[in-house]
């Protein structure tokens, strides 16, 4: 992980300088000569006290070109939101859905406009606010076309298989668009590898296996490696309990039956109705307390986890989520 993180930092001083006035097309047919030069280019604007002007950001919609350190923002995923209220760089606007975690509450003001939910863009408020950059995630990623015709619009990849990873290359984005906050940025990531690198140790020295279970009303999905949730597995070090799950954006279906059958040390739990704030939701534990669920070995050792769902959910690849997801899985190995 320490290779990872190298590569992070690297891409941090190697990406600052692939600016320019010119489009698209340009940045595209520059590359190779803007990264041969890119040390020698951030060299310099460390020592003049500048940053650059402009910047073309590669994610995995296309290419955006647009002014670095822009003010007038845009955001339609709370990970992002999380982000960059981290590092002190506010919104003018913001889609809202499910729940805001306790520590983005003051979004839930009228001094932020909501600009739609994490789905549906409202364009017409968008276009009202006039804002410099948009950013969106998957949730609105069918939107990305109508919102570039707007401002420039950022795509920002939603972690999944390979958590660590797909958080490093937002935060590496981010400093692209933000060199001021590039430092904070690559802080946070050090210390959350550090704090990952701790638990993973501590797993795989223990060889313990474990699931992740969502919750929906009355019902229960099983998520594996290259799900959403698999920052257990690939980061943390637990063994999939069922190395035969299918991927799938909202789990496979799973029983109290097939719970105890597979029977794993840790059973992580996330309740879907918690995180959206669903009113007849039946709840996670009311749910999971049955004579089955209390005969596993889980529920014997007390390694059955109810895990912070909004952050799990819905503010998943934020910084200080992900530090919080993180301490919640540490203060539960034992």
């Amino acid at each position: 992980m320490k290779t990872k993180v190298f590569a992070f930092l690297l891409g941090l001083a190697m990406t600052a300088s692939l600016t320019g006035c010119g489009g698209n097309g340009s940045a595209k047919n520059s590359t190779a000569a803007s990264t041969a030069q890119s040390s020698q280019a951030e060299n310099s604007a460390a020592s003049q006290g500048t940053v650059p002007k402009e910047v073309t950001v590669t994610h995995e919609l296309g290419e955006t070109t647009l002014a670095t350190e822009p003010e007038r923002i845009v955001v339609f995923d709370y990970g992002t939101l999380d982000a960059l209220d981290y590092a002190g760089i506010d919104v003018v606007g913001l889609g809202k859905g499910g729940n805001l975690a306790d520590h983005l509450s003051k979004f839930s003001g009228d001094a932020y406009k909501v600009a739609g939910s994490l789905h549906e863009p409202d364009f017409e408020t968008v276009n009202e606010l006039k804002p410099d950059l948009i950013l969106i995630s998957a949730r609105a990623s069918k939107s990305y076309e109508e919102l570039s015709k707007i401002a420039p619009t950022v795509y920002m990849t939603m972690p999944t298989k390979n958590y660590f990873e797909s958080f490093q290359e937002n935060l590496k984005i981010l400093s692209q668009i933000f060199p001021s906050k590039a430092d904070v940025f690559s802080k946070a990531v050090v210390d959350i590898e550090g704090k990952i690198k701790e638990v993973h140790e501590k797993v795989t020295a223990a060889k313990w296996n474990g699931l992740v279970i969502m919750a929906n009303d009355s019902e229960l999905s099983v998520f594996g490696q290259g799900s959403r949730f698999s920052i257990i597995y690939d980061d943390f070090g637990f063994q999939a309990a069922d190395q035969k799950i299918d991927d799938s954006t909202h789990g496979q279906t799973a029983t109290f039956e097939y719970l105890a059958e597979k029977d794993p040390d840790y059973l992580f739990v996330i309740d879907r109705g918690a995180a959206t704030g669903a009113a007849e939701a039946a709840g996670a534990k009311r749910l999971l307390d049955n004579e089955l669920m209390n005969g596993t070995k889980a529920a014997a050792d007390d390694r059955i986890v109810y895990l912070d769902s909004t952050n799990w959910y819905v503010v998943s690849g934020g910084i200080t989520a992900t530090n919080a997801m993180v301490d919640e899985v540490a203060a539960s190995i034992k």
